[in-house]
């Protein structure tokens, strides 16, 4: 199985959003799953089931920095760089979906339990939010490929 398949594998088994997309980024760098899945576990739902920023964003974020992050806190230039493929990693997600909030994507404030009940009752979990998944999985890959590519030259 690809990152693809197996994050929504992850995800159709009750990991959030971050944690199944950071999860399979996370191997190539010793990070044990489960160590992987307790960092990312408050960054689903928009963090906290705040609404806010998608979770599949937040764990792409995560797995970006975990694959290009540099080890020196003070090269300045490369912590550019990295915002820099953050930003664009967020801008192809707002082009194909048209926003980045978990509130605006589900049509639901997950933060009333009234309101997150009646998402999974829905079924939005289920319809909607794996092309979240999916999607961020394959701009991380993107990115991590352009970046590659890069560095070879």
């Amino acid at each position: 199985m690809d990152r693809k398949e197996i994050a929504l594998q992850r995800f159709s088994q009750g990991y959030n959003c971050a944690q199944a997309v950071f999860t399979v980024f996370t191997t190539e760098n010793a990070l044990h799953l489960e160590t992987a899945r307790q960092i990312a576990a408050l960054f689903g739902g928009g963090i906290a089931r705040s609404g806010e920023v998608c979770g599949a964003i937040n764990g792409g974020l995560m797995a970006l920095g975990l694959n290009l992050a540099t080890f020196d806190p003070t090269d300045s230039e490369a912590k550019d760089h990295l915002n820099l493929l953050g930003q664009e990693f967020i801008r192809r997600f707002e082009t194909r979906f048209g926003n980045r909030y978990c509130r605006n994507l589900t049509g639901y404030d997950l933060r009333s339990p009234q309101d997150h009940h009646a998402a999974k009752l829905s079924g939005i979990f289920q319809d909607r939010c794996p092309q979240y998944v999916a999607f961020a999985i394959e701009t991380v890959e993107e990115i991590l490929k352009e970046q590659e590519r890069k560095t070879q030259r």
